[in-house]
């Protein structure tokens, strides 16, 4: 926060919508321009439009095939299971999938960074008297600073004690999204 020297306004950090510049004194008074007035954000949404199998008791991330938008380049076809970041900040996040039909165990979806740490997994367990019957859905949604060339994928886990399709019955059956917030300060 700054005090202009001028006239005695206060300037307060707006999270990087807006740019102040001048040093608050009356020779060089304070200027503040939006930077960012419709807080437009570059974002990306993928989905998968088949199932997938996924084995037992692993995290296997979700391949996607579809690009509904993309407007920071964070996917590509080339790397279906990645959002690959290009601008340092914080970020938001998440997915869902949909099972196939399986009475056993749980279910997990969640994210992994680079590879190999996972940030946030959502246990599920699957209801023993619906679960032959209803496919269960499950989403997770995170937000956490992010640096140029990190990746991030959607994963999942199952423990059934073999392999599961996740199930695709509509267009938001199983998607990915992101959205860049602003940089970290």
């Amino acid at each position: 926060m700054a005090k202009c020297d001028c006239c005695g306004c206060v300037i307060t950090e707006d999270y990087g919508t807006s740019q102040v510049v001048g040093t608050g004194s009356s020779d060089d008074p304070f200027v503040v321009s939006m930077v960012d007035p419709a807080w437009v954000r570059p974002a990306a949404r993928v989905r998968r439009t088949t199932d997938q199998l996924i084995s037992n008791s692993i995290f296997v991330p979700i391949s996607f095939d579809t690009e509904v938008f993309d407007t920071g380049n964070f996917w590509v076809i080339g790397s279906p299971t990645l959002f690959t970041i290009s601008e340092a900040g914080m970020y938001a996040f998440g997915g869902c999938v949909r099972w196939g039909v399986n009475t056993t165990t749980t279910r997990e979806v969640g994210f992994r960074k680079n590879g190999s740490t996972i940030l946030l997994t959502n246990d599920q367990p699957v209801d023993p008297t619906n679960g032959a019957t209803v496919s269960p859905w499950h989403a997770a949604s995170y937000q956490a600073p992010l640096a140029p060339g990190e990746t991030l994928e959607l994963v999942v886990r199952q423990e059934t004690g073999g392999a599961l399709n996740t199930f695709t019955e509509a267009d938001d059956s199983q998607v990915f999204w992101i959205v860049y917030l602003g940089r970290v300060i």
